[in-house]
């Protein structure tokens, strides 16, 4: 048994998938034991004395998501009196979701990016069980071997005694013959040879985001399974993977990296093992394009006062907020339904600065940014209606590969001042009951781009402007 240590998880709602991953690697744990047991808490059922029983050598982790963002400021003040009454004892974080964490406690994934946007969960939660595995190392138990027998020089000499010389001369001839089969064919001495570089171009100057590929290559004398990373030049990692070698020789791996502002910087290929070596920096450079200058409308939710600037869900099921990080760069608008059932989001705009006449402003162009976070996504959407909510209006379905969860940017283009035969045929769709396009586009009310889905649904939105 690993001397009693314990492990205690907080979580919320949301947080059952990822709940299922950490519950399988302790499982894991107390099969091999390095741990005795673990528990789970959930948020709303967290009191006063709930950790009283922590000991110096226990765990306390708080899974990070969005329904936890209530309960978090008490949680945190809770596990930070345990620390203060058992300074030995270790707290955690995991970032699931976009939330900022207490910077004492340890932080899993350790490229601190958000678990929910990685294309690959299973590998950061092969990554976090390697760094608890860390924490909590197998409890090794020495073998003692039995005492030699008593020396009686009053017994016999065993027969084999005097066959002793012969022996020795068999076991120097096979050292002689192994050593000289060596020298033949050496063994691998693990020896790896690790480059790497950018996918022309190395500079760029246009539109952003853009995505720098990079391609390394492994080099190795014989065969061996070489475990690798990419470190970025932001301090930042990707997850750690393994590629087996059957024989001496070379292969690639790649990465990419999307950017959406201005930026200098490198990606490193790191060999983890059999031994830790870098590569040479790949280095790039990106130089975004300006911002057009002839727009009607532009925003990028990167004014603190501001807040959401006026946009709000389309249904009542939907929440909008600001995130400070992760966006396209910095702030963005996030927009998510965690009470399940069909019901669309996305935003819709609610204030004063959008013009109301499409046709007078010449408005026709949308350009947006969009990132599919979480859920299971069927379509995006642009709609428009005339002059209140009582109203029905006109919609175009947005092309967007509902399966990408990266930043990626969108726009539709239309004239307000089609026929309703020219708008159709452009792929606009006319809801019952409403005006004619070009009457909807004279007196827009509350624009709106909405995203429909099963289940829990997050996106965000960033860089949208109307031209």
């Amino acid at each position: 048994m690993a001397d009693g240590k314990k492990i205690q998880i907080i979580h919320a709602a949301d947080a059952d998938q990822h709940l299922g991953h950490l519950k399988k690697i302790l499982d894991t744990f107390k099969e091999e034991d390095r741990i005795e047991s673990y528990s789970t808490i959930p948020s709303d059922a967290v009191a006063q004395d709930a950790f009283n029983t922590i000991g110096k050598e226990d765990m306390l982790i708080m899974l990070l998501t969005n329904d936890i963002l209530d309960k978090k400021p008490s949680i945190e003040a809770m596990m930070l009196d345990v620390k203060k009454r058992q300074p030995e004892a270790r707290c955690a974080g995991v970032i699931i979701d976009n939330i900022t964490y207490d910077p004492s406690f340890i932080a899993f994934p350790s490229s601190l990016e958000p678990v929910r946007t990685s294309e690959d969960m299973d590998a950061v939660w092969q990554g976090i069980a390697e760094n608890l595995k860390k924490l909590f190392p197998k409890l090794v138990v020495p073998i003692v071997p039995p005492p030699p027998p008593p020396n009686d020089d009053t017994k016999t000499k065993p027969w084999w005694k005097k066959w002793l010389p012969y022996i020795f001369g068999v076991v120097a001839l096979l050292a002689i013959f192994f050593t000289l089969k060596e020298c033949f064919n050496p063994p691998a001495t693990n020896e790896i040879i690790a480059k790497a570089s950018v996918v022309a171009p190395r500079s760029v100057q246009g539109n952003c985001p853009h995505k720098f590929n990079f391609t390394g290559t492994i080099k190795v004398d014989g065969p061996m399974t070489v475990k690798y990373t990419w470190v970025k030049s932001n301090g930042t990692s990707d997850p750690v993977r393994a590629i087996t070698f059957n024989a001496a020789g070379e292969k690639q791996v790649k990465t990419s990296w999307t950017l959406g502002s201005n930026y200098s910087g490198y990606q490193q290929l790191k060999i983890v093992s059999p031994k830790e070596l870098l590569s040479n920096k790949a280095a790039f450079r990106l130089q975004c394009a300006s911002p057009p200058t002839d727009y009607v409308y532009y925003e990028q939710w990167e004014s603190v006062s501001a807040g959401t600037n006026g946009w709000v869900g389309p249904t009542a099921s939907t929440s909008v907020g600001i995130r400070t990080t992760g966006g396209n760069p910095g702030r963005y608008l996030l927009s998510s339904r965690n009470a399940g059932g069909s019901m669309d989001i996305g935003i819709s705009y609610g204030g004063s600065q959008i013009p109301k006449s499409f046709v007078e402003k010449r408005i026709k162009k949308l350009t947006f940014d969009l990132k599919l976070i979480y859920g299971n996504f069927d379509e995006v959407f642009f709609r428009v209606r005339y002059k209140n909510s009582t109203r029905n209006g006109w919609k175009i379905p947005v092309r967007v590969n509902t399966s990408y969860r990266n930043w990626r940017r969108y726009s539709v283009s239309f004239d307000p001042n089609w026929s309703d035969a020219r708008a159709r045929s452009a792929g606009w769709i006319q809801e019952p009951q409403s005006a004619s396009f070009k009457n909807t586009m004279s007196e827009v009310y509350q624009p709106q781009i909405k995203i429909s889905g099963n289940g829990n649904l997050r996106a965000g939105f960033d860089n949208l402007r109307l031209e």
